[in-house]
């Protein structure tokens, strides 16, 4: 390659270089942040099946109460008309989790067997005034003492 465009070549490439994501600096607010965990503990659960007065065909779902002492912390719903993966949302402090139908087993399961156990919810980080954005939830094993 003759030298000119040789320079040329190594010119363009040193402008490119700003451009890609390990040379962005990390404060630039196009950086995603990154999200924070919030994690209630419970110490008991009850289980409910329910059968929602309504004109919709299928409207059974299996509702489970997290407590931490008296205090109820937490709720889990399971419908059998709900599609996709499910949704976790924060209210109050409380965690509400609500998934499919097909995904009770595993739930219980979790539940009668791994313990310590703990509802989480991941969301990004907001600024005094504006609603959290949630990106994930569920149930996760704690760490013990």
């Amino acid at each position: 390659m003759p030298k000119p465009i040789r320079r040329i070549f190594i010119a363009m490439i040193l402008l490119l270089i700003p451009a890609l994501p390990a040379a962005r600096s990390q404060d630039k607010p196009d950086t995603p942040a990154s999200p924070e965990r919030k994690i209630v503990a419970f110490d008991s659960y009850e289980i409910a099946l329910e059968v929602e007065n309504s004109q919709r065909m299928y409207a059974h779902r299996v509702r489970i109460d997290f407590y931490q002492g008296k205090k109820k912390v937490g709720e889990l719903k399971t419908r059998l008309e709900m599609l996709g993966q499910g949704v976790a949302t924060l209210e109050n402090g409380m965690i509400k989790l609500a998934f499919p139908w097909d995904h009770y087993a595993p739930i219980v399961d979790l539940l009668r067997h791994e313990k310590p156990l703990a509802l989480y919810v991941d969301h990004l980080p907001a600024k005094p005034g504006e609603p959290l954005v949630i990106t994930r939830g569920g149930l996760t094993t704690t760490k013990t003492k």
